[in-house]
């Protein structure tokens, strides 16, 4: 018995670990996110914002780091996260906001662009909406909403343009 419940352990460590398996599509709302990989994106206008983004190394999700500059206060450091959730079957988004701060939510394809909705990890609560899309190669414009008494607020809206590398 014990011989038969190592053999299919090992079988089942090689066929996940050992094989290439089939690559799946990604999904639609990581495709278009899959667009910020390469250069700096730079915020203009009101808040500072400084994202860099790459490929996980399976190239099946991003990461980015960030420098966030809001108004008349510090800047704060931001490393996002992005990938599949086969549970949710989405894509999750986790941001870590310095060091006190986690976000968690999902993003799925939108109108041709993008919808994040997430909250502070642990709450349960989604109370906030980003909504963005490429309107170019090199131009992103989102919208930043809270949710307050089951109504979206604007808090912020901004355009980020691609500043590519020499």
């Amino acid at each position: 018995m014990k011989k038969l419940a190592l053999i299919c352990l090992a079988t089942f460590t090689l066929s996940v670990a050992g094989f290439p398996q089939e690559a799946k599509p990604l999904d639609p709302a990581l495709t278009i996110l899959s667009k910020f990989v390469g250069g700096k994106w730079k915020a203009e206008g009101g808040m500072s914002i400084v994202h860099e983004w790459n490929w996980n190394a399976d190239k099946r999700g991003l990461h980015a780091n960030n420098v966030i500059g809001l108004p008349g206060g510090k800047p704060m450091l931001s490393t996002v996260f992005l990938g599949w959730d086969p549970i949710a079957k989405k894509v999750y988004y986790l941001d870590m906001h310095d060091s006190e701060t986690t976000y968690y939510g999902h993003i799925t394809e939108k109108n041709g662009g993008v919808e994040f909705r997430f909250g502070v990890l642990g709450s349960g609560k989604e109370d906030w909406i980003e909504r963005g899309k490429f309107v170019g190669e090199d131009e992103w414009q989102a919208d930043l909403i809270q949710i307050k008494d089951s109504k979206e607020v604007v808090v912020a809206s901004f355009k980020m343009k691609r500043q590519r590398e020499n």
